[in-house]
């Protein structure tokens, strides 16, 4: 049986924000990469990637890998444990 879940990858955040300043973060095209990795080494099939933003004081986008797998694959066990972590 398959199952669809997601992985989401933000830019890596490199100065928090302060009283006067906001929060520095990569470019979003680092998260993109770091998608494109786990892509690869986990050869799961993408069913769809979208750009997401939160209403936060920084309005930081991320981005979300929807992905299908099937129930006995060993992507399984690892998504699991990443969604309880």
């Amino acid at each position: 049986m398959n199952h669809f879940a997601f992985r989401d990858f933000a830019p890596k955040q490199n100065r928090p924000s302060g009283f006067f300043q906001s929060a520095e973060h990569d470019n979003l095209m680092e998260a993109v990469q770091q998608a494109n990795l786990w892509v690869a080494a986990h050869q799961v099939r993408v069913v769809n990637i979208e750009t997401v933003v939160i209403p936060s004081p920084d309005w930081q986008p991320f981005i979300r890998v929807w992905y299908e797998f099937e129930e006995r694959s060993t992507v399984n066990s690892e998504i699991v444990e990443d969604k309880l972590a």
